[in-house]
């Protein structure tokens, strides 16, 4: 008994290392991906013209998706250079996106160029995208999510909740603790839930200790 309420109550101490799995990559940026969710490596692409994608992962229950493309030996490091919107709208057209729209998009004071576009996955289902370019050291790195669905994904928190995860390591302002992902509200039901057990085994065993007590005299 008291070996059990020891683990219930050491528990909710070890469960922010499993809340969620981030992925540090070689090209030094971050991706955290729920560890809640059925997340898999995919395909690299091959791509044309000096583009690279680097990262792929895919959501097998909801057949949602992320991905990461760099594009090397970009003479500015203005992201929102009308060469490199150009450029980066012809990557994602090679990944069968039909870009709708794009604009400046500050994510947690990181200048992205985000752009929505959409296509149909191999059931004719529609998918919209959202992607988010970025500069660092004269490469464009262009993260993509997608799902299915229509634009009004683009807005959503939910949708997001991967994409909104994706950061610079250089970027130190950024914290990697998995409490302050989208899973954070999970975790705080799973530590309230693991504290009420460890609670009732408490009173369970102090309940037992009285009674043992009692009978002994």
């Amino acid at each position: 008994m008291f070996r059990l309420l020891t683990f219930f109550l050491l528990l909710p101490v070890a469960m922010p290392a499993f809340a969620a799995e981030e992925i540090f990559n070689e090209h030094r940026f971050t991706v955290v991906l729920p560890s809640s969710e059925s997340w898999m490596p995919g395909k690299l692409q091959p791509l044309g013209r000096d583009a690279e994608m680097i990262f792929n992962s895919v959501n097998m229950e909801t057949r949602e998706g992320i991905l990461v493309t760099i594009i090397p030996k970009i003479p500015t490091n203005n992201v929102m250079n009308e060469n490199v919107i150009t450029r980066v709208r012809e990557v994602l057209a090679q990944q069968g996106l039909t870009v709708t729209s794009n604009a400046p998009r500050h994510v947690k004071g990181v200048e992205f160029l985000e752009l929505v576009g959409h296509r149909t996955d191999e059931t004719d289902a529609n998918l919209v995208a959202v992607s988010r370019a970025s500069i660092r050291r004269n490469t464009v790195y262009i993260a993509t999510f997608y799902g299915r669905g229509n634009d009004s994904l683009a807005g959503n928190a939910k949708f997001l909740r991967v994409l909104d995860t994706f950061r610079f390591m250089e970027d130190q302002k950024f914290s990697t603790s998995p409490l302050l992902d989208p899973m954070r509200d999970y975790y705080l039901v799973s530590y309230r839930a693991c504290l009420g057990v460890a609670a009732m085994l408490a009173l369970l065993f102090a309940c037992t200790l009285f009674v043992t007590r009692k009978r002994a005299f």
